[in-house]
């Protein structure tokens, strides 16, 4: 017994000092402590891949403080023709010692950046892109103040999706990617956060276009302090770095770079026409509150024949996009101004949202759901309200005025229960195109199409079927103008309404009638 105890304790023994000799070959990784930390994401493998550089020369004149770092990851086209001799990928670390800059490349593997500078190609439009950047500011760094900046072509929370294999919109979203044709969503950026673990950021800076939404905002909720970004398009050369990051590494309150940043920014654009602003996310949980009033104002909204008649009126910063402020009451206002930090526009309040004129036609429609925006998990009246506007704003449904839908990539998308339209083929090349997609939901699945024309005018219909991305069948039907498909096991059908012999008419409309199985 002795004998089979001593073995047993042997054993343990030379398996403990094994596994300390194993941990031995993997020291822990130095770490860098500093007071801020500013992680910049450049996705420039696009149409801005020579503004990288200049940017890049900007952020390393504005660092002037010592015990600060800024770690910049930055891709760009493959090329052998900048004058900087910049191609690729790169991942810098940036400080300020003994009154100068001090600039170091990095490598990770993870990330697939080297020192080599052997076509090192990443895809920053890819949410694990942005997450292994985040997990290594989290395992290289400490810092008593955490800053994101997202650089590159902004669209809001749209996120073209692609269908038929064509993408419809790729510089949507934020942080697109040429090379890959990817760009991170809205659901990926917060994702990329939150599982990187890396903690929460005082400041998100968005130097892209049309991000400053709603929409956008709700889905910083759990991820930042403030947020700063743009309603309108921000000019090619972006944020200037070499004046905001001295604000951004400063002793200030929060709230006060904010400020300071939006003025700096304004003020470097002062004779274009450009908007920015700052918002409080989750300060005393600010954006949660705003997002409880808004709900329960659009669960008892009444003013719906007000709203439609101002609503022309209104600014659009993109297609079926406006000023928020068109929906306030004076209390929502108030709420409004507790998450306002600062607006730094004469034309708008800061804040836009998504407001078609007709739902169910608006080309984007069909991505505006509660599981890909957080904003309407938040706030599911807001939908409602939209439907109920809608029918506020005809008896029957006319969207010739959004035109163009002449071609099959720009199809308007229909994803909603009412079963026609109507509209017209107004001038010589007009083909109209719709989308139904089935979406996996039977419900949803549409077995008849009828199309009624006006009289003379000899209107025909044409349906394309899709399924899993390929081509089924394309059908015709020019006497009858009623089509059954509901043999087919489709995903996607297009229809076309065109005139074969050339005629049309601004004043005589076609109807398209569709029945469901």
């Amino acid at each position: 017994m002795d004998k089979e105890k001593f073995i047993a304790q042997a054993i343990i023994s030379m398996l403990l000092i094994l596994c300390c000799l194993s941990c031995t070959c993997f020291p822990k990784t130095e770490r860098i402590t500093c007071n801020n930390l500013f992680l910049v994401y450049m996705a420039g493998d696009n149409s801005l891949n020579k503004t990288v550089y200049s940017d890049f020369e900007e952020i390393k004149q504005g660092l002037n403080s010592e015990n600060d770092i800024i770690l910049l990851l930055a891709d760009r086209y493959t090329s052998n023709f900048y004058e900087d001799g910049w191609d690729e990928a790169r991942l810098y670390q940036i400080s300020y010692e003994n009154e100068e800059v001090n600039v170091i490349e990095l490598e990770d593997n993870n990330i697939g950046v080297s020192l080599e500078w052997l076509d090192d190609s990443i895809d920053t439009g890819s949410e694990t892109t942005l997450k292994l950047f985040l997990q290594y500011a989290k395992n290289h760094y400490d810092s008593k103040k955490l800053y994101l900046d997202l650089w590159n072509h902004g669209g809001g929370w749209k996120s073209g999706d692609s269908y038929t294999g064509v993408v419809r919109n790729s510089s949507r979203n934020i942080c697109f990617d040429e090379d890959s044709n990817n760009s991170l969503s809205l659901k990926e950026l917060s994702y990329a956060i939150k599982s990187s673990c890396i903690g929460h950021f005082d400041i998100i800076l968005m130097d892209a276009c049309f991000m400053a939404s709603v929409e956008v905002a709700a889905e910083m909720i759990g991820l930042t302090d403030t947020v700063i970004f743009s309603q309108d398009s921000i000019p090619e050369d972006g944020m200037p770095y070499n004046n905001i990051i001295p604000i951004l590494f400063s002793d200030k309150s929060i709230d006060e770079k904010c400020i300071q940043i939006c003025d700096s920014y304004s003020k470097n654009y002062e004779k274009q026409k450009t908007t920015i602003s700052a918002f409080r996310i989750d300060e005393n949980y600010s954006m949660q509150k705003f997002l409880h009033k808004f709900e329960e104002y659009m669960e008892s909204f009444s003013g719906l024949k007000a709203i439609s008649e101002s609503r022309s009126y209104y600014y659009d910063f993109l297609s079926d996009v406006v000023d928020i402020e068109i929906l306030f009451d004076d209390a929502l206002e108030r709420e409004y101004k507790n998450i306002l930090i600062k607006n730094c526009s004469e034309f708008s309040t800061g804040m836009s949202i998504y407001f078609p004129d007709f739902l169910t036609y608006s080309k984007d429609s069909w991505e505006y759901t509660s599981n890909r925006l957080r904003f309407l998990e938040l706030c599911p009246s807001y939908i409602s309200f939209l439907s109920k506007m809608q029918d506020i704003n005809s008896a029957y449904l006319n969207i010739d005025t959004y035109e163009p839908n002449n071609y099959q990539i720009d199809a308007y998308i229909v994803n909603q229960p009412e079963n026609q339209i109507v509209s017209y083929l107004w001038c010589s090349n007009d083909d109209d195109w719709y989308v139904f997609k089935k979406d996996g939901n039977k419900e949803n699945a549409v077995n008849q199409f009828k199309l009624i024309s006006p009289e003379f005018l000899e209107y025909n219909l044409q349906l394309v079927l899709y399924k899993a991305g390929n081509l089924i069948d394309a059908v015709f039907e020019d006497e009858k103008n009623e089509i059954d498909i509901s043999a087919y096991d489709y995903d996607e059908v297009y229809v076309k309404v065109y005139s074969t012999f050339g005629y049309y008419s601004q004043e005589i409309p076609y109807t398209l009638q569709w029945e469901f199985q």
